[in-house]
């Protein structure tokens, strides 16, 4: 059996000193101690305990919970091994959403379409808030910072834009009392009065680029091809705010993609 002095064993295993007296000093690394000089020494066995701690580590267990761990006979099932294994899907769950979110903001420029066109919305959980009000933004500045607090407050996970569906006939909108429902994509499936099913139907598409007060044009330009294509609206329009205030401050360079629910 090889014996190793703490000095040794520090740079053996990439660990400080300071390190390896805390490690003793909870219990979970102790050193053997000499009768005869009280040196603390390590040995093979050692080592085995020092992958296990930075395996442990690497899986961001706490100090306490590796201390807990390293007196388990069996990993296998483990309900705290459990309860970890659901914190990194979650995690996994946040990383890939949110990469989607910054892979949509740094593709735009390759992706530039002034096209109209179709496509089937899939079936998502909603978390929204829908009452009249003034459609000015400093208005919508309310909506999306309630709409936010509502998700904060029932620990949802927001997946992608913010957005808003216009309830009034675009012939009748007064947009000093508008009937408009602010919403965004949760990942979770629950029931709540504020959470409801959206999609599982066709949609008429085009994207907005530039600032809102001439959005008209592009709604004109999708109803007309709506008009020449056979489909007719069956639904209120919705705005999903790619680029917008919050991610720009340009408004010539928001993007914005609407989308009306159509049938042929």
């Amino acid at each position: 059996m090889k014996y190793y002095q703490i000095g040794e064993f520090s740079k053996l295993c990439n660990l400080s000193v300071r390190t390896l007296h805390y490690y003793d000093d909870i219990g979970i690394l102790k050193p053997i101690v000499a009768e005869e000089n009280r040196y603390r020494y390590y040995d093979e066995n050692h080592l085995l305990i020092v992958n296990k701690i930075k395996l442990f580590r690497r899986l961001e267990f706490s100090i306490e919970e590796i201390k807990y761990l390293m007196n388990v006979d069996t990993l296998e099932n483990e309900p705290l091994l459990v309860e970890k294994e659901k914190a990194v899907t979650e995690k996994m769950m946040h990383l890939r959403l949110h990469h989607e979110l910054l892979q949509q903001w740094t593709t735009l420029s390759d992706n530039r379409s002034e096209d109209v066109f179709v496509k089937r919305i899939p079936s998502t959980n909603l978390l929204f808030e829908r009452y009249r009000s003034e459609s000015t933004p400093e208005a919508f500045y309310l909506r999306f910072t309630r709409l936010r607090k509502l998700s904060e407050d029932h620990n949802l996970t927001m997946c992608g834009n913010v957005m808003a569906i216009y309830h009034d006939h675009y012939k009748s909108y007064n947009p000093m009392n508008a009937d408009i429902e602010v919403c965004v994509r949760v990942a979770e499936d629950i029931e709540h009065e504020h959470v409801r099913k959206w999609g599982d139907f066709l949609v008429v598409c085009a994207y907005h680029y530039g600032a809102y007060h001439n959005m008209n044009n592009t709604y004109a330009k999708m109803l007309d091809w709506c008009k020449t294509n056979g489909f007719k609206m069956i639904g209120p329009g919705c705005e999903e705010y790619i680029i917008d205030p919050v991610s720009g401050k340009d408004e010539d360079l928001f993007v914005t993609l609407l989308t009306i629910p159509i049938s042929s």
